[in-house]
C-alpha cells in the first residue's frame, strides 16, 4: 500500500466514525442537585419527551409505578394517535412478583384498553438464596426504537421529580432499536406475558 492509498483510507475511516458519532446523541439525566459538570435535565421531563416522540412504538419498563398521572396522560395521548404502547412492569408478590401491596400495572389502569401490559410470570424467573425471586427491576423508555431512556427511576411521583436519579438518554445509533428488540424478543419467546 502507498503512502497516498494509506491516507485515503484513514481519511475514510475518520469520516466513517464522524459520521457514526453524528448520528446518536447521548445525555446525561439527572434528578437531583446541580453542578457545573452535570447541566439538570429532570427526569420527569426527559420520560416525557420520549413518550412524546413515538409515533408508532413506545416500550415502557418499570419496577414501581404509583403518583404518575403526568405519565399516564402522555402515554394516553400517545396510544390514542395511534402509538403501539406496551409496558413491562414488576407484579405483586401475591402474582408472583416481589411487590408488596399491588402490582405497578395498577399505577395504570386509567390506560386499560389503550396499551398492553406485560409481567414476568414466576415460573420464568430465577430463585434467590432464601427461596426469594428475582425481581423485575428494569427501568427503560424506548420510543420507536430510535430514542431509549435508560434510569435508575421508577414511574414513580418521588422518582421522576425528587429523589436523586441518574440514567442517559439515547437519541439515534444502534442502542435504542437493540434495545427495544430486545424486549419485544422476551415478548414472542414468553419470557415476559401479556396481562390479560
Amino acid at each position: 500500500m502507498t503512502g497516498n492509498e494509506l491516507a485515503v483510507a484513514l481519511c475514510a475511516a475518520v469520516d466513517a466514525v464522524e459520521q457514526i458519532r453524528a448520528s446518536h446523541l447521548i445525555d446525561i439525566v439527572w434528578t437531583g442537585p446541580a453542578t457545573p459538570e452535570v447541566p439538570v435535565r429532570l427526569t420527569r421531563e426527559v420520560l416525557l419527551e420520549v413518550i412524546g416522540s413515538a409515533s408508532s412504538s413506545l416500550v415502557m419498563v418499570s419496577f414501581a409505578a404509583y403518583h404518575v398521572p403526568a405519565v399516564s396522560d402522555a402515554v394516553a395521548v400517545a396510544a390514542r394517535r395511534g402509538v403501539d404502547v406496551r409496558f413491562v412492569l414488576e407484579t405483586s408478590e401475591s402474582a408472583g412478583g416481589t411487590l408488596k401491596g399491588a402490582g405497578a400495572a395498577s399505577a395504570f389502569k386509567v390506560l386499560a384498553g389503550l396499551v398492553t401490559f406485560y409481567e414476568w410470570p414466576a415460573d420464568q424467573r430465577g430463585q434467590l438464596v432464601a427461596g426469594r425471586r428475582a425481581a423485575m427491576h428494569a427501568k427503560t423508555s424506548i420510543a420507536d426504537e430510535h430514542t431509549a431512556l435508560i434510569t435508575s427511576a421508577n414511574f414513580t411521583g418521588s422518582a421522576i421529580d425528587t429523589n436523586m436519579e441518574l440514567g442517559v438518554l439515547l437519541r439515534g445509533g444502534p442502542v435504542p432499536r437493540r434495545l427495544a428488540r430486545h424486549f419485544r424478543q422476551l415478548i414472542v419467546d414468553g419470557v415476559f406475558r401479556e396481562v390479560v
